[in-house]
């Protein structure tokens, strides 16, 4: 909450109880955002299903009721494991989710395209791959370790796995760039859509490491822990598509992390750590 902008008015609301219909005003564009963790979904399933899949309905709702345009960001986990000759993901590859948090999302798509064929609620998804950027933490409560955090501000840094696991990595900044061309976007188009906001280059955590070091203009050398519960070994998706119908342009992957390495290279690193 400490990271919200003061001149935006907030309501404050767990939407897995609150009904969006509540409110008192109409809003021509709702964003769903919310969702648990990778790690978080496995060790609660449940919780999982309730916020990744049934807050979409309570959003889905009131779109309908109100005419509304929905955003829904989804992710690349709805693909599951894959073969890497199927290498890049684009939208219409194959879905095979390998985790909870994967098929909860993938629920959630099929809500929205359904709420679009039914009543015709203009819903946008975009699936997120790999996001970093401030002010993403490391939570050692349900053990998320987000790398790029991790790399550039552990003195000890820990590669779980043996590194050559591979990632898509994007910018937060470009990707609320492209979820308010998104906006644009439905303002004219009133089918269902899908699409994936990525960065567009395959990194290993090992590569990552070495970027992060050259950033800190340090030498540190890692050390390696347990593969990750729910890990992939490659993934790299087709952002061509948003490219083409938002106009959409992600940075490469070392130039974002110069600069969210820009914004939190001054601040007490304890603030990027939750115990």
């Amino acid at each position: 909450v400490n990271d919200l902008n003061p001149v935006i008015n907030y309501i404050i609301k767990d939407l897995t109880e609150f009904n969006l219909l509540e409110l008192d005003f109409k809003a021509e564009v709702v964003y769903h955002l919310i969702c648990t963790g990778l790690i978080e979904s496995i060790m609660y399933p449940k919780l999982d299903l309730e916020t990744n899949a049934g807050t979409i309905i309570n959003v889905l709702q009131y779109a309908k009721e109100n005419g509304s345009s929905v955003i829904y960001t989804s992710s690349g986990a709805v693909h599951g494991l894959i073969e890497r000759e199927e290498l890049p993901l684009n939208e219409k590859s194959k879905i095979n989710p390998n985790n909870f948090y994967g098929l909860t999302k993938y629920v959630a798509e099929e809500y929205c395209r359904i709420y679009n064929q039914e009543y015709g609620v203009k819903v946008l998804v975009c699936r997120l791959w790999n996001v970093y950027g401030y002010p993403q933490r490391i939570n050692h409560e349900i053990n998320w370790i987000p790398v790029v955090t991790a790399f550039l501000i552990q003195d000890q840094p820990v590669i779980f796995g043996e590194g050559d696991q591979t990632r898509d990595f994007t910018y937060v900044e470009d990707i609320v760039d492209g979820l308010i061309k998104g906006m644009k976007y439905l303002e004219t188009n009133n089918s269902f859509n899908v699409i994936n906001l990525n960065g567009g280059s395959e990194t290993s955590i090992n590569e990552l490491f070495e970027i992060c070091m050259d950033v800190r203009d340090e030498n540190k050398k890692p050390s390696f822990g347990e593969k990750s519960l729910g890990d992939v070994p490659f993934l790299l998706a087709d952002n061509s598509k948003a490219r083409d119908i938002l106009d959409w342009h992600p940075r490469k992957v070392k130039d974002g992390i110069i600069d969210y390495y820009g914004k939190i290279k001054n601040i007490d690193k304890n603030s990027l750590i939750k115990s």
